[in-house]
């Protein structure tokens, strides 16, 4: 068993990301969106699918981007269409949580039999889907086709801040919680083969 999931996590995969938030946006689920693929780009072959407008661009990761300012049935139907162009050919989709990415992901994954994976920290939309029947409906979807869910959040970077001395101990600290979670969805990824 041990040498499988070694075999498997050196084995190259195709992993699509759907994420509503994305730098330049300032949440903290747009800047873990982009670190996330960043590091998952280091070994796998990433694709983001998000609703920001004019992402930045990350090295070794593609990114479609959906227009926010559609109608929401159009912007719906066109982010559902575009991530299920990138996921035909993917081996799993990580999905954050908020109803306008949970829907589109969990239609999607039903219909491609995709692994799918949801991230669910953006506090705002689970309040929100907490008062809402609608959305608490498309949260409990969402749920039931996951095949895992992944509740925590790396630290954010540290400031740097102009003539100060770098903040060492806060640099380790950091890099120390993105190899916990790579080394968790590792796992995941694993537990889907």
């Amino acid at each position: 068993m041990e040498r499988r999931k070694i075999m498997w996590y050196n084995t190259k995969m195709r992993i699509v990301i759907a994420a509503p938030f994305y730098p330049p946006d300032t949440e903290d689920m747009a800047v873990y969106a982009k670190e996330l693929a960043e590091n998952l780009a280091k070994r796998h072959d990433v694709s983001v699918v998000t609703y920001a407008r004019l992402p930045e661009e990350s090295s070794g990761v593609r990114i479609y981007s959906v227009n926010k300012r559609l109608p929401l049935i159009f912007r719906l139907a066109r982010f559902t269409a575009t991530l299920f162009c990138a996921v035909r050919k993917a081996d799993i989709l990580y999905a954050e949580n908020g109803a306008s990415v949970e829907v589109p992901s969990a239609l999607v994954a039903l219909t491609t039999r995709r692994p799918f994976i949801i991230h669910f920290d953006d506090k705002t939309a689970i309040a929100r889907s907490s008062k809402n029947l609608f959305l608490k409906m498309a949260q409990r979807f969402a749920q039931k086709r996951a095949i895992s869910e992944v509740s925590d959040i790396p630290r954010r970077p540290p400031e740097i801040l102009p003539f100060g001395l770098p903040p060492e101990k806060e640099l380790v600290e950091y890099r120390a919680s993105w190899e916990n979670h790579m080394q968790k969805l590792t796992d995941i990824f694993n537990e889907t083969k």
